[in-house]
């Protein structure tokens, strides 16, 4: 008659080896396509952010947003160009009749106007005259 599976020494050994060769690769596929997925999501945020960041998107595919950035990252490093790496006499910052307190709100509206734009660091300065910032 038929043998039990599980009392049989080789069948038994074998059908359980099937099974631990086959589980890992299983395991695998699911640990990749969990990467994966979140890979892509991501990407989508990262897009998602380029969509709310470019002020002249007409379209809202990938490609779009694609050529757009590139497009406002070329004309940023024109601009970067044109700025002058050193500054001139009018550029400086002159401090003279202010008290403590238009200089402290000077050096508050001086530090939220610094970027960093392309490697080179923009200072957008202000000058105080006569007590007003």
């Amino acid at each position: 008659m038929g043998r039990n599976l599980f009392t049989s020494g080789n069948t038994s050994s074998k059908l359980f080896s099937r099974a631990s060769k086959t589980e890992p690769k299983e395991v695998a596929a699911k640990k990749h396509s969990d990467a994966e997925r979140r890979r892509r999501l991501r990407i989508n945020h990262q897009f998602a952010t380029l969509r709310t960041i470019l002020l002249n998107l007409v379209k809202q595919d990938k490609a779009s947003v694609l050529g757009e950035t590139v497009r406002c990252f070329n004309e940023l490093k024109e601009t970067v160009k044109e700025i002058p790496t050193t500054p001139d006499l009018e550029d400086s910052l002159r401090l003279g009749h202010c008290n403590k307190r238009d200089m402290a709100s000077l050096f508050q509206l001086q530090r939220q106007r610094r970027a960093n734009v392309g490697g080179r660091s923009v200072v957008e300065s202000s000058q105080c005259k006569g007590g007003e910032s």
